[in-house]
């Protein structure tokens, strides 16, 4: 629902143009949830010819490769894929380097454009309105809110898409290697996860909006008493304003307390959750009796897809509580 409301207002804010800049993002973001479960699959090989280098040639687009090369040593084998496996990485980066660049240049312009617009409304409107407005908000709306808007809206929001093809492409290719033990834990950790979400969502949401409310309202606070400096000085009144600053900025300092030890507890719970599922893993392949080379590339895969997910589970709770202040 958060989601839905911030698109549509959204849509209604930007040019047709810089929606399709930001629609032109999800193919980029598609592809990286691709590229994910590649690399997934490629340290699942590499763990695999580690232990048996002849496994390469059951692989047909790999041994086809390999049988180009003049050596076929199994030491050869593993450093020759290592090293392809090197090259791949490489060209991961810099395509994660490239569709980090091309969201943070969609949202920069967009503020810079919206900001922009803002303040060309203000100048252009009748004076009458004014009169009927605070400075402070009019300068709030066209700076602090746009910023809101896309880097903790719409920015955050495709953070979010990111991050959930991520999590969808790491858990293809798991799916595809082990399907049972997958989707087991894969029920485990989701029923885990989701229980943490609920449990700070709320919390979240209310000292997220407690914390917006005192931060416009110290803002005011500040413009007013800077803008009224002479007729404070002449009545005397330092101390009021100095005082009524200083009440603001320690309840100001007790919502953040709050609010950031609430926005780390989930960080905390799925770590814990990953292991009890990396322990629920091992348990699942030792009633199976799987074999001990299987076992091995198995828990190799998922602790290389929990070291990315872990990443990527604790930037989707960051963004999605920017996203419930937004």
């Amino acid at each position: 629902v958060v989601v839905r409301g911030l698109l549509s207002t959204f849509s209604s804010l930007v040019t047709p143009a810089q929606r399709r800049r930001w629609l032109r993002l999800i193919p980029l973001l598609c592809l990286t949830g691709a590229i994910e479960a590649a690399a997934a699959g490629l340290v699942f090989v590499l763990i695999k010819i580690t232990s048996d280098p002849g496994y390469v040639h059951e692989l047909r687009p790999v041994a086809a490769a390999f049988e180009l090369l003049p050596w076929s040593s199994p030491q050869a084998i593993v450093f020759a894929y290592g090293a392809f496996l090197v090259l791949f990485f490489l060209l991961r980066s810099a395509l994660l380097v490239f569709v980090t660049h091309a969201e943070a240049g969609a949202a920069a312009d967009t503020t810079a454009a919206l900001s922009t617009r803002m303040l060309s409304a203000y100048l252009t409107s009748p004076f009458a309105p004014h009169l009927r407005k605070n400075a402070s908000d009019l300068a709030y709306g066209a700076t602090t809110a746009v910023d809101r808007v896309v880097a903790h809206g719409m920015h955050a929001a495709v953070q979010v898409l990111a991050e959930v093809l991520v999590g969808l492409g790491l858990a293809t290719f798991l799916v595809v290697v082990a399907p049972l033990t997958t989707l087991l834990t894969a029920g485990v950790l989701g029923v885990l996860v989701a229980v943490a979400l609920r449990l700070t969502k709320r919390w979240s949401l209310h000292w997220g909006e407690r914390r917006e409310h005192l931060g416009r309202r110290a803002e005011k606070d500040l413009q007013q008493s800077l803008g009224g400096i002479r007729e404070i000085k002449i009545l005397g009144r330092e101390r009021y304003f100095l005082d009524a600053f200083a009440s603001a900025q320690l309840e100001m300092a007790r919502t953040r307390r709050v609010h950031g030890t609430i926005a780390t507890m989930p960080r905390i719970a799925i770590e814990t959750i990953f292991v009890c599922c990396l322990v629920l893993v091992v348990a699942l392949v030792t009633v199976r009796g799987e074999p001990g080379d299987d076992v091995i590339a198995l828990l190799g895969t998922y602790t290389y897809a929990g070291f990315r997910f872990i990443p990527s589970a604790n930037r989707l709770m960051l963004y999605m509580d920017l996203l419930r202040g937004s």
